[in-house]
């Protein structure tokens, strides 16, 4: 999966829309958080490997997530939230029902494409 770089948006927003996408980013954080301990509670649970092949795949989860982690959620202003609003619609973390709670122009922002 490549990785959308961070560099100046186009867009501002407005503060209304920047204090509420602030205030759901520990949620957010903490949906990743789950999907990635899932993953690795499925390895820890499958019968399919040693103990050492668990380790192992453990730190590829952990370390191919903490990517996904740090585009999401590292330089997270508001300079760059359109940037990282993209990414994460991308990962499913930036729903409807948070995208409803913003100005149209947001929106538009955000979806460019739809």
């Amino acid at each position: 999966m490549g990785r959308i770089p961070l560099g100046k948006t186009m867009a501002t927003i407005s503060e209304k829309d920047w204090r509420y996408l602030r205030s759901v980013q520990a949620e957010m954080l903490d949906e990743l958080s789950r999907r990635i301990n899932d993953e690795v509670r499925q390895v820890l649970a499958s019968a399919d490997f040693t103990e050492n092949e668990k380790r192992g795949k453990i730190y590829d989860v952990v370390t191919r997530r903490d990517r996904i982690v740090a585009d999401c959620f590292d330089g997270w202003s508001r300079s760059r939230i359109i940037e990282h609003c993209w990414i994460l619609r991308k990962h499913g973390l930036l729903k409807a029902e948070h995208l409803a709670k913003l100005d149209p122009q947001t929106q538009k922002a955000i979806m460019p494409f739809g």
